[in-house]
Formats: structure tokens, C-alpha cells, sequence
């Protein structure tokens, strides 16, 4: 065998979330070492002859001084096993006669305190075997020479090395080359990025392209809406993908085998951390149903003439014939539906750019006598609902500080929101200055000290207006979004977030405001009052 994908994305997958291939492959280990295996034999510790014998021979045999150098490859360790006097090795215990302590009791506590003198257990398994302690190394090196001295013929203690080791061979400049590919509408493939991984010791490599994939979704632009027109349209951030595998090896190193993954798509946006394990189904189909993109589902507060508006995204079968449908509901109770477009055609992993602003679809003038008070955005296929219904409710209210603001949710669609609170402006001046030395006479009036490189940044700070909690709470999104606008004499103007803190504030009534600063993003060098 050789490199293998054991774990890939789903077949659609968000792009800011991370999107991972594991990979596996087999010839991490071109010839596999294998360890040391000696034994100490404890036998003859006692089984000696001595002619003529000592007075009282069994006690004699116990109670002797014994000890042996043992010698792991760079380490050696001087073991006694004494009786009532000092040694400068590691103790080990001698044993109690028979029959208190037979000897394979003795030999536990020989292997014990061998252990806790050294720790020989980080490099060996030891298993006790009739007189003997029979030691495996748990890696396979080479340097793990074995050998013993001992201190007298009488009480030696037999080694034997019943297994040289040696050492595991890796193969050389062993890589897996990975390619990121995407296919366009005409199915021709484009690379985006390469990886060459390094497996580890098991042969595992794990590969998470998000950030590279996410900058492909946005190639040809991030579905920001047609601002000026009404353009019922198709988002651009959908792709489809794959990955080509070639396992590279050896001295030089050579291509040895490919391997290409199944063809996937992806779409710009993602799911917060604790919804990682949510596949994309999932976080968009409830019932018979596909939500729109909004990140906060609850219903929705604009006003008459706000531009809005709303994405969806076809995780399900294709589709024919899918109409936007508006109910409208009046202040005398009347209701009002309409269809202001119809998509011919919606496939599989379309993703629909939707304007639904009372003013954007003409809806104000339709019976320009009564008032809107709120109203219902929903798609509809053969006559089926396939959205969820999203409500708005329409603030009649005439606010003198109305501001609009355009983000991209973390699901990679456009919505707006208004505030009304009041705003102040501050133009930030940076600017360089120098002195000048007047070489003459000192004039006054020529001044010494002048202004170069002057940049002027508008700054404005924002107050939301008292808003439900849950208004409130959406707006986190729009702090965190990279695409922000606001419309400013009927032209919406990028800008950033320039707070570094965001006040919160609440009237005691359960309403709450937020209070921020925005800059728009460009500085004047030059002015002219067009």
C-alpha cells in the first residue's frame, strides 16, 4: 500500500471553518529495527560449593556480600547486595531464609529495587522467568550495548544477551505532496496552493487549507449586493474543490504514487466554535425547510425606507421556478402578498442574493393611504415553502439621527440595520513638522516652524438608539465582520470599526444602546468640495 486519505471534509463544508484532510501512508519504515533482550541469571547467587564448607553453610550463603557492574550502553551502575554494612552502590536486598521467603518472592523485590535505583523502566520491560529478571527494550537502539562485571566468581550473577538490537531504518525524504485545486463553471482546474507534509512516526499528516480556500471563495469578489440597483442575483463564493496527493521518496527523491480526492464544495462564511461539530445541513435545514442566512433568526425591526437584504443558500435538490413572495400586512389588518421575482432555475449549491427593502421592491406605494406595520420574506418552489419566514417589523417612527449600516454576517451575507441615536463628528489630523532656522535677522512674522505631510481622518461616533436586547445582541456580528458600509448622501462608504471597546448601556426598561466610534477608510490629502 502507500499514502491513503482516512478523513476528508463533507461533501459541502464552510470556508472560515477549518476544512481538513488527514492523510496516511504505510512506508515510514523502509526496515524495522528491533530491540535488546538480556537476562540477568540470580541462580548461582547461592548455588556455590566450598570445601571445606563454613560452620553454618545456608546462613553463610545469605547473608554473604555480593555486587556486579551492569552496563547499558553509555550508563553503568554498580549494584551490592551487603549485610549490615555500607556500600556505595545501589542496595539490593538480600533475602530471608527459607522457608520465609522463597525465591522468587526474593527476585520481586531484586527487580523492584533495580527499578527504583535506576530507572530502567523507562527504557526496558522487565519480567521476572524461574532465577531470572529477563529485560526488552522498548525502543530499538543500536547503542544499547549490554554488559556485566562482577565482583567475585562465587556469587555471579550470568548474563545473557539473547537479542542484539538494531536500529529502525527510516525511509529517506519520505513527503506528501499535497495540491488544493478548484474546478470553475467550465470544469477546468486551477491550483491554489501546495503543501509538502512531513508524516510523522506512525505515518499520520493532517492538512487544514481554510485560509487559502476562504481567499479562492473570494477570487472573484465576496457577494456584496448591487447597492444602487434592485438585481435579484446568484452569489460568486462558491466553489468546488479537490486535492491531489503524490507521495514522494528516497535519495533523490522520486514521485512514487498519486492519489486524488473526491470533487467538494464550499462556500465563504462559517460557524462559531461551539458549532464546529454541526455539518452544513444541519445548521441550515429546519423540517421541510432552508434558513435564510442570517446568523440572528429572531424578528427583524427596519424601517420604510431601509435598504435590506437577504441570502439563501440551496443545500437541497435543484430547483425550478422559485418565487420570492412578500406579505404585507397593513395597519387596517389588510394583507398584501406579491412576488417581485421568480429564479427560472436554482441548483444544487446556488447560492440567491435577495433585495427585500419596502422602497428597493416599491412596496411604500403600493397603497401609499395606509401603513405598513410589518411584513414577511419567504421562497416558495411548485408551490411548496422551502424557507424559513422572515419577519419584519417596521418602525413608523421619524428619527433624526437615522443611520444605515451594510456588513457581511459571518455566514457571508449582506443585512443592514439602522440606529438613531445621536452622532458626533472628529476629524483626526496627523502630520509631520520641522524647523526652520532663520540664517538672517530673526523675523517674526517668517515664522520658524512648519506642517508637511498633513492627512485629515473623519471619525464619527455612533449611539445606536434604545433597541431590544436581542437588536442589541445581533450586532456583535457586525463588529466582527471585515466588510462594513454606511450610507452617507445616498452613498454607502467602507469603513472600519475604529472602538477598541464597545459601550453597552441599558434604561432600566429593557432597552439597551450601544455606543461606538466608525472612520471611513481613506484619509484626505488634498480637499475640493465637489
Amino acid at each position: 500500500m502507500a499514502v491513503t486519505i482516512t478523513k476528508q471534509p463533507a461533501d459541502i463544508s464552510w470556508s472560515r471553518n477549518p476544512v481538513k484532510f488527514e492523510f496516511h501512508t504505510d512506508r515510514v519504515v523502509q526496515s524495522p529495527g528491533r530491540p535488546v533482550i538480556f537476562v540477568l541469571d540470580f541462580s548461582n547467587v547461592e548455588n556455590v560449593s566450598f570445601n571445606p564448607p563454613p560452620p553454618d553453610l545456608r546462613e553463610w550463603l545469605i547473608y554473604s556480600d555480593w555486587g556486579f557492574h551492569l552496563t547499558v550502553g553509555q550508563e553503568t551502575i554498580y549494584f551490592t547486595c551487603v549485610y549490615d554494612t555500607e556500600s556505595d552502590g545501589f542496595i539490593i536486598p538480600h533475602r530471608v531464609a527459607e522457608p520465609e521467603e522463597p525465591k522468587p518472592d526474593w527476585l520481586i523485590r531484586v527487580r523492584d529495587a533495580i527499578i527504583s535505583a535506576y530507572d530502567i523502566v523507562s527504557q526496558f520491560n522487565v519480567e521476572i522467568g524461574a532465577d531470572k529478571l529477563i529485560f526488552t527494550s522498548k525502543q530499538d537502539n543500536e547503542s544499547l550495548v549490554i554488559s556485566i562485571v562482577n565482583d567475585d566468581t562465587f556469587h555471579a550473577v550470568a548474563l545473557t544477551v539473547s537479542q542484539s538490537a538494531t536500529n529502525t531504518q527510516y525511509t529517506p525524504n519520505l513527503k506528501i505532496f499535497c495540491e488544493l485545486l478548484t474546478v470553475d463553471d467550465h470544469g477546468h482546474d486551477k491550483a491554489v496552493i501546495s503543501a509538502a507534509l512531513s508524516p510523522d512516526l506512525n505515518g499520520n499528516a493532517i492538512w487544514d487549507f481554510s485560509k487559502p480556500l476562504t481567499a479562492a471563495c473570494l477570487s472573484m469578489g465576496n457577494d456584496r449586493p448591487d447597492l444602487y440597483n434592485v438585481v435579484f442575483a446568484k452569489g460568486k463564493v462558491v466553489r468546488q474543490y479537490f486535492v491531489q496527493l503524490t507521495e514522494l521518496l528516497g535519495d533523490p527523491q522520486k514521485a512514487k504514487f498519486s492519489l486524488r480526492s473526491s470533487v467538494k464544495t464550499v462556500i465563504y462564511g462559517g460557524l462559531p466554535k461551539d458549532k464546529l461539530s454541526t455539518s452544513m445541513y444541519s445548521s441550515l435545514a429546519q423540517a421541510d425547510t432552508i434558513q435564510f442566512l442570517r446568523t440572528s433568526i429572531s424578528a427583524v425591526k427596519v424601517t420604510a425606507d431601509q435598504p435590506n437584504w437577504l441570502s439563501w443558500f440551496n443545500v437541497g435538490e435543484d430547483l425550478t421556478d422559485v418565487k420570492v413572495l412578500i406579505e404585507i400586512m397593513y395597519n387596517d389588518g389588510t394583507p398584501y402578498v406579491f412576488s417581485p421575482h421568480t429564479y427560472d432555475e436554482v441548483k444544487k449549491y446556488d447560492k440567491l442574493i435577495i433585495p427585500i427593502g419596502l422602497d428597493q421592491l416599491g412596496a411604500s406605494k403600493l397603497y401609499p393611504e395606509l401603513t405598513i406595520m410589518n411584513y414577511t420574506v419567504s421562497l416558495k418552489a411548485d408551490g411548496n415553502l422551502i424557507s424559513n419566514l422572515m419577519d419584519f417589523t417596521v418602525d413608523q417612527k421619524y428619527h433624526s439621527y437615522k443611520r444605515f449600516f451594510l456588513f457581511q454576517n459571518s455566514l457571508g451575507a449582506f443585512e443592514s440595520f439602522y440606529t438613531s441615536g445621536r452622532k458626533s463628528s472628529v476629524y483626526e489630523i496627523e502630520k509631520s513638522d520641522a524647523r526652520i532656522i532663520q540664517v538672517n535677522d530673526f523675523v517674526l512674522e517668517s515664522g520658524e516652524n512648519i506642517d508637511f505631510d498633513i492627512q485629515l481622518q473623519g471619525k464619527e461616533k455612533i449611539n445606536t438608539g434604545w433597541k431590544s436586547k436581542a437588536e442589541i445582541r445581533s450586532m456583535r456580528d457586525f463588529f466582527l465582520s471585515s466588510e462594513k458600509l454606511t450610507l452617507i448622501n445616498g452613498k454607502w462608504w467602507p469603513i472600519s470599526v475604529s472602538s477598541s471597546s464597545i459601550e453597552e448601556f441599558e434604561d432600566g426598561n429593557d432597552l439597551y444602546a450601544l455606543s461606538f466610534e466608525i472612520k471611513i477608510q481613506h484619509t484626505q490629502e488634498m480637499f475640493f468640495d465637489n
